[in-house]
């Protein structure tokens, strides 16, 4: 979508503000890797890459696209949620109607997500939804404050600038659609994660041999998780990796008494 100067000036300003930190290092390095929307082919290609490199992932869903076609492409059906979750992948939150926060009221915004989690509640109910994901990756100080009272962890998409720690209010993550190929140094930035035994994030949306510009080719995603196996990364939902770096800080205030 095209933003107007002002916009672009209230994005920016509300994308560099820090407003927390959490120390992401664990035993060792970890990758999330989400899907963005929920295109069909993020399950069905996706998910079986996933599952050749044993990892868990975590899907982005808003309920404006359930059972839809939007340009020829599938997205997200029943069955297709509740498989991904037996297989042990994560489903995260975005809005409902998929609207960036800059064409949203505050009011607006937390009323859209939380008619999409209560959208996930009639698909499996009792879900708890632990993170949520900012449609285009836009956002307001605004909604980042209210939102972290709502959940663990907001991603942006923003390429990492450090993968030691990250603010839960706004999490790095790189993007790994086919309009950015090389932008980001990936396995420089994966074999960092490993060196630092940090969190690595990155987003796409589907994954198709016919990309558009917001997708992946799996021959990607496979080089992806192959670089990230061979550094010794474990692969994570980001609800799993919230878990070990929580695990990882215990262990650390145990030892201290």
């Amino acid at each position: 979508m095209s933003l107007t100067i002002r916009q672009r000036l209230a994005y920016r300003a509300a994308s560099v503000l820090p407003l927390g930190h959490h120390d992401a290092r664990t035993e060792r390095g970890l990758l999330s890797v989400t899907f963005d929307d929920f295109p069909r082919s993020a399950w069905t290609v996706g998910g079986e890459l996933m599952a050749e490199a044993g990892g868990q992932a975590t899907y982005y869903l808003s309920g404006t696209f359930h059972n839809s076609n939007v340009d020829g492409v599938p997205y997200f059906r029943d069955d297709d949620v509740a498989q991904l979750v037996a297989a042990g992948h994560e489903l995260g939150c975005h809005s409902f109607d998929h609207r960036s926060v800059l064409e949203s009221s505050l009011g607006n915004y937390l009323r859209s997500v939380e008619k999409n989690a209560e959208f996930i509640g009639s698909l499996l109910p009792g879900y708890c939804l632990r993170s949520h994901a900012f449609p285009y990756g836009h956002v307001r100080i605004a909604h980042r404050i209210a939102l972290r009272r709502r959940f663990e962890v907001l991603r942006g998409i923003h390429t990492p600038r450090s993968v030691a720690g990250f603010d839960p209010t706004h999490a790095d993550a790189g993007g790994l659609e086919d309009r950015r190929q090389g932008e980001i140094d990936w396995p420089r930035l994966i074999a960092e994660t490993a060196r630092a035994h940090g969190w690595l994030v990155l987003f796409t949306h589907g994954v198709t041999d016919r990309p558009s510009p917001y997708d992946t080719r799996p021959l990607e995603l496979k080089r992806i998780l192959s670089c990230a196996k061979s550094e010794g990364l474990d692969i994570l939902s980001v609800g799993g990796a919230l878990d070990r770096m929580r695990a990882a800080r215990s262990g650390e205030l145990g030892r201290a008494d």
